[in-house]
């Protein structure tokens, strides 16, 4: 088992349709937060920028096309014993010429919904993606005005 300390970045993108974002919830099969709703993202490969990334991880996880507006929020957590530090990138994304019909998830993904702000109380969430979604809600209607 390598114990060495290591550093990941990742990315995760909030999609709001009519009012609307877009979570996920973690497959039963997830060793990490099983059954926990979150929003898609994933690891930034190496060599890779952030907002391509994003673009790969929405079309991998839940078969959408989307453009990354711009990044609200940025934090981290040490997982894996203590020995991994993930910092996350978070983005405010829109569909890129594609319909939110074409939704399809990955196997890392047992079920979707769309959900209200007001909604948001009522998830199985970590603090941490209660607040991309808190947040995301608040500049999404301030910056965007939708």
């Amino acid at each position: 088992m390598d114990t060495e300390e290591c550093q990941k970045v990742s990315v995760a993108g909030l999609l709001i349709l009519n009012g609307k974002a877009l979570v996920v919830r973690r497959s039963g099969k997830e060793t990490f937060l099983p059954g926990v709703y979150e929003i898609p993202g994933g690891k930034v490969e190496f060599g890779e920028k952030p907002n391509q990334s994003i673009i790969r991880e929405f079309q991998e996880e839940v078969n959408l096309k989307i453009k990354p507006l711009i990044p609200f929020r940025v934090f981290d957590y040490i997982s894996k014993e203590g020995k991994r530090q993930t910092i996350e990138i978070v983005y405010l994304v829109e569909l890129d010429n594609d319909t939110a019909n074409n939704l399809k998830l990955s196997d890392a993904h047992d079920k979707y919904e769309w959900v209200g702000k007001d909604y948001i109380s009522e998830l199985n969430l970590s603090d941490e993606i209660r607040l991309d979604l808190e947040d995301g809600f608040r500049i999404f209607f301030q910056v965007f005005h939708h």
